[in-house]
This record gives structure tokens, C-alpha cells and sequence, in this order.
């Protein structure tokens, strides 16, 4: 799927793409708010550990075409920045012509610098 992705997106992005770095989470389902009402009647502690975990998704998309160009899945124990590397990564192995990174400021570490500069 990865190599399919690069390939679409290079015939759809040009040079020296503007990229964005995002992640989301996605919640359980409708029925999670009843789950947590019955969970906690339950035992609190057994509860709390129950629902904390949620998927999350990110993202490395091209500004102007709106196209992804990378996407990593993962549960919600995982940090999204430690995760960028591996979204930074897909971007060098797919070979695209990047002028400029941007994302917010939960991204702000140097080894995330780093790793978009090298």
C-alpha cells in the first residue's frame, strides 16, 4: 500500500512540495459513552484502564494538491512525535522533492528537526 501511495503521489505533487504533519485519534463508537457508564458501576480503576485506549493516525500531506503522502496507524499508547520519525522516513524513502515541513508545536523537538533535516 506504502509503494502505491508514493506512486500515485508523485505523478499527482510537483517539486518542492510544502508538507504538513498531522495526527488524530479516533474514539471507540456511539456505544462508548454507555460502556463507560457500566464500566464504571463496575470498579472505577477497572474502568479507567479500559477506555484510554483509542486509535490514532498520522498524517504527512502535501499543502497544495491535499494529497497524503505518508500515513502511520498505531493505539493510543504511543507518543504522536516519537511516531513522526517513522512518517519523516516514509517521506525519504519515497524520494519526494520537499522544500518546506510544517507542523505545530507538539512537534517542536530537536531530534524531530533533525531527522526532517538529514
Amino acid at each position: 500500500m506504502d509503494r502505491m501511495l508514493r506512486v500515485i503521489a508523485r505523478m499527482v505533487c510537483g517539486k518542492d512540495m510544502t508538507v504538513a504533519l498531522e495526527a488524530t485519534g479516533f474514539s471507540s463508537s456511539s456505544a462508548f459513552r454507555y460502556f463507560v457508564k457500566r464500566l464504571k458501576e463496575m470498579s472505577a480503576a477497572y474502568a479507567c484502564s479500559l477506555t484510554r485506549r483509542f486509535s490514532k493516525a498520522s498524517f504527512a500531506e502535501d499543502i497544495s494538491t491535499k494529497m497524503v503522502l505518508a500515513c502511520d496507524c498505531i493505539d493510543s499508547c504511543h507518543s504522536d512525535v516519537k511516531r513522526m520519525a517513522f512518517i519523516i522516513d516514509d517521506l525519504a524513502e519515497g524520494g519526494f522533492s520537499i522544500r518546506c515541513v510544517v507542523a505545530d508545536k507538539r512537534y517542536d523537538a530537536e531530534y524531530v528537526h533533525r531527522n526532517v533535516h538529514d
